[in-house]
């Protein structure tokens, strides 16, 4: 049965005349016959009675066919129009994540403006560790990733878009003598008693840092060790001590001061990857908007 056929049908089941029928369909009236007369042979029961002057009445078949036609015609327009949409990246689903570096930044705004601009598309985002998300982005899992550079060699072959950087800075609480500085050097903290988010497989962050503080020739060790910047932060708040930290990753500024590191190498490199091979055209979408905006 062609969809054809069945437009055909209804068209004329509704207007129970060939005459009107084709004119409403914009056709003539011997290809409209035809087209009936074949959907006819294929059930293999007639669908109406014919009568005089092109007048036709439905015949108990047709009347079981007509009932349920017109909603299958329905169902089957709205199924053009969902798989139009989806080839466009309307619809379908778009699976981002980000490691804590992306937190404070305008991430957020991105997504909404994707969200504005799709409202019909599914959007997940997670934040994760940069290993992780990278297993899952080249499982397929992830459309993209938000991570500091350099990133994992096994994104070599991904597309890499270089995003605003992060600075690396001191969080101390805001009645710390250091709290009104706007710079410090790395030496001048050595003696501090410093907080530390530790890894059990090293992130970008911690490369950068152990670069930072091997090139100012300074030590720091720490008891203190967690995977979570925002309970380090909530006992730099308590006095509890300070931290070097991604400005990127700081959410809540509330009772800390942030003081920049004197060193121009103080900065993280920042980048969205993606697999060059996804076809997802809610992603095409996702970074056409991410072209125009600053992240």
């Amino acid at each position: 049965m062609e969809l054809r056929q069945l437009r055909y049908f209804v068209t004329l089941a509704s207007e129970l005349h060939f005459r009107k029928a084709a004119e409403r369909l914009n056709i003539t009236q011997p290809p409209l016959s035809q087209s009936i007369k074949l959907l006819e042979a294929e059930i293999g029961t007639p669908l109406f009675e014919r009568g005089r002057k092109r007048l036709v009445k439905l015949t108990p078949a047709g009347e079981a066919l007509y009932a349920k036609a017109p909603r299958i015609l329905k169902q089957l327009e709205q199924a053009k129009r969902d798989t139009l949409r989806a080839s466009l990246g309307e619809t379908g689903l778009l699976s981002i994540a980000h490691t804590d570096d992306f937190t404070s930044g305008s991430l957020a705004d991105l997504l909404y403006g994707f969200h504005h601009q799709y409202p019909g598309a599914v959007l997940r985002y997670y934040q994760d560790t940069s290993l992780s998300m990278t297993e899952r982005l080249i499982n397929g899992e992830l459309d993209c990733i938000f991570v500091l550079k350099p990133t994992h060699a096994a994104l070599a072959e991904c597309s890499v878009k270089t995003l605003s950087p992060s600075p690396v800075v001191l969080t101390v609480p805001e009645n710390h003598p250091l709290s009104r500085r706007k710079k410090v050097k790395l030496k001048e903290i050595a003696n501090e008693h410093h907080l530390y988010s530790a890894n059990d497989i090293p992130t970008a962050f911690d490369h950068k840092l152990a670069e930072l503080l091997t090139t100012a020739g300074v030590n720091i060790r720490s008891n203190v060790q967690s995977l979570s910047t925002a309970i380090s932060l909530d006992m730099v708040r308590k006095g509890y001590g300070v931290l070097l930290a991604s400005e990127g990753s700081i959410v809540n500024r509330e009772g800390i001061a942030l003081i920049a590191i004197d060193d121009k190498a103080a900065v993280l490199e920042r980048a969205v990857v993606w697999k060059e091979d996804n076809a997802n055209p809610s992603l095409k979408n996702f970074l056409h908007i991410l072209e125009g905006r600053t992240v």
